[in-house]
């Protein structure tokens, strides 16, 4: 246990930002290592409000992943509310994996050329691809 009452105001703060350091350091090398347990292109699920969104991973951020789900619309999520998803769930739920649509295939590389900024998102949102999942 560190005695702190000794030290002073410079000491103190010095020692808050080595702390804070400390933390997120652990936070990233945790969320790091669940990141690791997916891919990209992945099938996944997660819930949102009670209700259970799927969808396919489409990035990997600093601390979180992106996920386009199965109605268009892209989330931005902790990777420990994601679960991986066989693609008999997406049979029984009758929607078709966005990977198919977006050219993701099973290696997780796009089977197309590579898209231009501003051309359109490939992932069906109607944005300019800058503006979407660049």
């Amino acid at each position: 246990m560190i005695d702190i009452s000794n030290y002073s105001e410079q000491e103190l703060r010095a020692l808050n930002k080595k702390i804070v350091a400390r933390i997120r350091h652990l936070h990233e090398s945790k969320t790091q290592g669940v990141m690791l347990k997916f891919n990209i292109g992945e099938a996944v699920t997660f819930n949102h409000n009670g209700e259970t969104h799927f969808g396919i991973l489409t990035r990997f951020n600093k601390k979180s992943v992106t996920v386009i789900a199965d109605d268009g619309v892209k989330w931005t999520i902790d990777p420990s509310f994601l679960s991986r998803v066989n693609h008999q769930s997406y049979r029984e739920k009758d929607v078709t994996p966005k990977a198919k649509v977006i050219g993701i295939n099973s290696r997780s590389e796009f089977t197309h050329k590579p898209v231009s900024r501003n051309a359109p998102c490939p992932c069906g949102s109607g944005k300019k691809y800058k503006r979407c999942c660049a």
